[in-house]
């Protein structure tokens, strides 16, 4: 590979967003040259989730990198709705984090879920036991990864409920406190 010297090493990252059926999948490549100058790559890969269980992806892309006999690598990110067509992320800079994150990042929670998300998120985080965090998680991506398929649009309190009560029993606290949020006007 042209620029690296005989007996070096680099690691390359690559990603695909929003790979089938949600999340990513991470390309981890090792490249080294022997003595000859002749290059030799591994490659790791791993499935990655979206960015959190209640948000998808608004952008599919991957990351295409070209390792060419005597020519610079190039990497070109090409958006997956449009086939293939070269993508390049807009981002204002000056908008901050949070509107990067919005063009990039959108809810799963249907209004009636996101309007008590925050309540049901303390009552997992602060009250329930290990046990019963796992279940909610377990629930909630049940869900979540119908809505990254492409079956469904959102996830609603009676989804999120529907879910919970697939799962062994919560503590009797964290099931009533949880139930009361889910089930409210």
């Amino acid at each position: 590979m042209a620029g690296l010297p005989a007996g070096a090493a680099c690691n390359l990252f690559l990603a695909q967003s929003s790979a089938p059926p949600f999340g990513a999948i991470q390309y981890l490549a090792e490249l080294e040259t022997g003595d000859g100058g002749a290059a030799e790559i591994s490659l790791e890969t791993a499935v990655l989730d979206s960015p959190s269980a209640s948000t998808r992806q608004r952008v599919r892309t991957v990351a295409l990198l070209s390792l060419l006999h005597g020519a610079d690598p190039v990497v070109a990110h090409v958006d997956l709705a449009t086939r293939g067509k070269r993508f390049t992320p807009r981002i204002d800079w000056d908008a901050g984090v949070g509107a990067a994150h919005a063009a990039a990042v959108a809810s799963l929670l249907a209004p009636d879920l996101s309007a008590a998300w925050d309540r049901l998120e303390a009552v997992v985080r602060l009250s329930a036991a290990e046990t019963d965090r796992r279940a909610c998680r377990r629930a909630l991506l049940r869900v979540a990864r119908r809505c990254w398929s492409g079956e469904r649009e959102a996830i609603s309190r009676r989804d999120l409920l529907s879910e919970l009560e697939r799962e062994p029993p919560l503590r009797p606290d964290t099931g009533r406190r949880l139930r009361a949020i889910l089930t409210e006007p």
